[in-house]
């Protein structure tokens, strides 16, 4: 998309809240003096020992307007999910499917209107989740 690169200096936390919320939250702080927060929250809702309903919702806010990158100030981007995956026997292999959707804000949205982009996105996903 011809977006300018840069460097980006990162701190994030990453952890269980109260009522077992898995949350992320990282601040970006851009050379060019741009700041973002992004930030996460999941939730795994057990339907039975191995079926498990994912529902989560990410947020984006930028410092200021960067039209290289399509972003704007304030609320920019929201995503908001579902993903739903069996476990096998040993729980380190799991496929899943889901949906997630995605939506653009404030002056964000007006950069991508005006590149002719859409400013929501629907999305189907699958795949398989492992850890070793």
């Amino acid at each position: 998309l011809g977006h300018d690169q840069q460097d980006w200096l990162a701190l994030g936390v990453q952890g269980l809240a109260p009522y077992k919320f898995e949350i992320q939250a990282t601040a970006y702080l851009g050379e060019r003096g741009q700041s973002m927060l992004q930030a996460e929250v999941e939730y795994e809702l057990l339907l039975t020992n191995r079926l498990i309903l994912q529902p989560l919702v990410e947020l984006q806010f930028n410092s200021k307007d960067d039209p290289s990158r399509h972003v704007g100030s304030g609320l920019g981007k929201v995503e908001a999910g579902l993903r739903l995956r069996y476990e096998l026997s040993n729980r380190r292999f799991a496929p899943y499917v889901g949906v997630t959707h995605e939506r653009v804000f404030g002056r964000t949205a007006d950069f991508h209107r005006a590149q002719g982009e859409g400013v929501r996105d629907t999305r189907l996903v699958a795949g398989i989740r492992f850890w070793f």
